[in-house]
Formats: structure tokens, sequence, C-alpha cells
């Protein structure tokens, strides 16, 4: 299911999109995290940990709430390289997660990989037990006009009218 647009008044705001070039840095309306950057960088910093799962679950909601923008009047963040949320010693419920961070903001995913039906996300066929699956919901593909890419992480770009009502 495509759509042009986020729905402010949605239960669940989880969205995605597939880049047209590969390696890029989006100007968006929203921040751009990456997941894998900044995860790997607060286990750095703070070491494991007995209860490392738990602190990386408040870390990566903390993130997200701290950076998410507004624009339309719906706050949200862009996620990319989201891989480490699955790892095992984690023992992360990625998709619960997203899901409930949905609920008070947009959650966009870049996702270059496989995606099946608006369920499951998968990196590879050779894979296909490593994905996130929402098999109780479809995310909505969201097509963003005017896209533009580029390395300048300050500027923004207006991808279109964002919020509004679905086509």
């Amino acid at each position: 299911m495509k759509t042009n647009s986020i729905e402010k008044n949605a239960r669940h705001k989880l969205y995605w999109y597939r880049p047209t070039t590969k390696n890029h840095s989006p100007f968006s309306p929203y921040a751009v995290i990456n997941v894998g950057k900044s995860i790997a960088q607060f286990i750095a910093d703070n070491g494991e940990t007995k209860y490392l799962g738990f602190d990386v679950e408040a870390f990566f909601k903390k993130l997200l709430r701290s950076n998410m923008k507004e624009h339309s009047g719906i706050p949200g963040v862009v996620l990319y390289n989201l891989g480490i949320l699955l790892e095992n010693d984690l023992g992360l419920s990625a998709e619960k997660i997203l899901l409930d961070l949905s609920r008070e903001m947009a959650v966009i995913i870049r996702w270059d990989f496989d995606v099946e039906k608006s369920k499951r996300f998968a990196w590879d066929k050779e894979t296909p037990d490593v994905c996130l699956e929402f098999p109780e919901h479809i995310i909505r593909r969201l097509e963003i006009e005017n896209e533009v890419y580029g390395t300048d992480p300050i500027r923004t770009h207006n991808f279109g009218n964002l919020a509004g009502r679905h086509r």
C-alpha cells in the first residue's frame, strides 16, 4: 500500500520508503538517524552491562524522542541502518518498539532491501530469518515527491505535503 502523506490521526504512523539511489543522505523535514551507528556508539561509551538490552532500548527511545522534529503538525524521524536492533545479544523486540514509538511520532524507515507485502522487511533472500516482521500491520510505503539527495545534514527539503490524506 502506497501513500504520499502521513496521516496525522492514524494509530500507528509507521512508514517506509525506498531511496532512488544508494548511499545517499536525504534532505528531510525530519531528523535522519543512523540507528546502527548511534547504538554502537552508545554501547562503546557505556560498555556491556548486565541489562544491556534494557539500556539500549531506553537509549533508542530517548534518541528518537529527543531528535524528532515537527513538520506540518506531525512530529517524526527518519531511520536507517536498523540491523543492530536485531542483534540476539540485545534481546530487543524491534517491531514492538517501532510500533509503540509510531503512536507518538511518525517513524519513517529508509529501506534499501527486500519488502514483502509491506509487512516483512528482510536484508536478503539468503538470510530470510533476519528481518523485521509486522504480521498484524501493514507498513505503508511513503512515496516521497521531489526527492533530493546530498550530503549537507543541515539543509532540509520539502518533500511535498507529507501531512495530509492518503490517496
